[in-house]
C-alpha cells in the first residue's frame, strides 16, 4: 500500500502526507514536504502526526503549521480504500501570514510619514493664507494641502485598526443605513440579495460598518460607469459578497490586493481594501477575491464571525 501512495505522492505539486487512521501516524509523504522540513518520507514514515507537526487553530477554525521559515495552512482529507481509512493532509503556503508581515512594515512607514509631514504642512498652510492671491494661486495650494491632510487621516486610521469589543451586529440594518447615505440615483444602482440563513454576527458594529462602505465605495469607484450595478449578496454562516462589473483588476494587482497603497485608480490613495483585511483579520473574520471576470464581475466575499452560542 505505501508503495501505492508514494505513487501517487509523487505527482502532487503541494507538501502532501499520508497517515493511517484512527491513529494518524504518517504512512508516506513527498518530495514537497522534504523540501519544506527537510525530512524524508523515511524519516516520517511511522511518527504521529500531531507531535510532529503540532498545529494551532485560527480564530476562522483553520489551522495552520509553523516551519521554522513558513506558515503553512492545513487540510484534511479523508479516504476509504479495500475497506480501510486514511487520512490526506496537505500543506498550503499561508499568504495571509505574509500580508500581515507587510501591513506591519506599512504601518511604521505611515506613522513615520505622520510625524514628518504634519508638523511642515501645518506651516505651509499657515504662510499660504497670508499670500495675496496675486503672488500665488492660493486656493489651488490649500487644495493641495487639504488633499495630504485627508491621505494623512486615512493613513493614521490604517495604523490605529486594533481588535475591539463584539456585541451582536444586525447587518442588515447596517447596510440600510448605509444605503440612505447615498444620492437616490446611486442607491437604485445597489441590489440586494437577502439569504435567511446569514447568521448572527457578532463583532464591533461601527468597524462593521466601515467595512462593508469602504466595499460598496470601492465597487462603485471600480464599475463600468454610473448604470452598472453593485451587487450586494448574503450567503449562509455570516457570509457577504460585494459584486461590480467594471474591468477585471490586472494579474499583478491582484496578488497585491489587500497590501497598502496598492490600487488602479491613480486619484486612489490604495488604503482601502487594506483597512478592510486588516479589520476584519482583528475580529476573526476574512477577506477574498473570489472572483474576477468580465462577464460574471469582481467579487470580494467578507466572512464575519458568528455570534458564539
Amino acid at each position: 500500500m505505501k508503495a501505492f501512495f508514494d505513487s501517487i505522492l509523487a505527482h502532487l505539486d503541494v507538501p502532501t502526507v499520508i497517515c493511517t487512521l484512527p491513529d494518524r501516524l504518517i504512512l508516506s509523504s513527498n518530495k514537497r514536504l522534504t523540501n519544506t522540513t527537510g525530512k524524508t518520507s523515511k524519516d516520517l514514515m511511522g511518527q504521529s502526526f500531531q507531535k510532529t507537526f503540532p498545529v494551532t487553530v485560527l480564530p476562522n477554525g483553520k489551522t495552520y503549521w509553523q516551519s521554522p521559515k513558513s506558515r503553512f495552512l492545513i487540510k484534511e482529507s479523508r479516504i476509504d480504500l479495500n475497506d480501510e481509512q486514511y487520512l490526506f493532509v496537505t500543506f498550503t503556503p499561508d499568504k495571509s501570514s505574509d500580508i500581515t508581515d507587510q501591513l506591519e512594515g506599512a504601518r511604521f512607514v505611515s506613522e513615520l510619514l505622520m510625524h514628518r509631514i504634519r508638523s511642515p504642512l501645518t506651516a505651509m498652510q499657515g504662510f499660504t493664507e497670508m499670500l495675496s492671491d496675486a503672488e500665488l494661486e492660493k486656493e489651488a495650494i490649500l487644495e493641495g494641502i487639504d488633499q495630504i491632510r485627508a491621505l494623512l487621516d486615512d493613513m493614521e486610521s490604517f495604523t490605529s485598526i486594533t481588535e475591539s469589543a463584539k456585541e451582536t451586529v444586525d447587518v442588515h440594518s447596517i447596510i440600510k443605513g448605509i444605503l440612505n447615505e447615498y444620492p437616490p440615483k446611486t442607491k437604485q444602482r445597489i441590489v440586494l440579495e437577502k439569504n435567511a440563513q446569514f447568521g448572527t454576527v457578532e463583532g464591533n458594529p461601527f468597524i462593521i460598518t466601515k467595512i462593508i462602505r469602504e466595499l460598496i465605495n470601492n465597487a462603485l469607484d471600480h464599475s463600468d460607469g454610473d448604470l452598472e450595478n453593485i451587487l450586494i449578496t448574503f450567503l449562509s454562516k455570516g457570509q457577504l459578497q460585494v459584486t461590480n462589473f467594471g474591468n477585471v483588476i490586472p494579474k499583478d494587482i491582484k496578488e497585491r490586493i489587500f497590501l497598502p497603497f496598492v490600487t488602479t485608480k491613480a486619484r486612489n490613495n490604495g488604503l482601502g481594501l487594506s483597512k478592510v483585511w486588516k479589520w476584519l483579520n482583528s475580529m476573526g473574520g476574512s477577506i477574498q477575491l473570489i472572483q474576477n471576470a468580465t462577464s460574471e464581475g469582481i467579487t470580494f466575499q467578507i466572512t464575519l464571525p458568528l455570534k458564539k452560542d
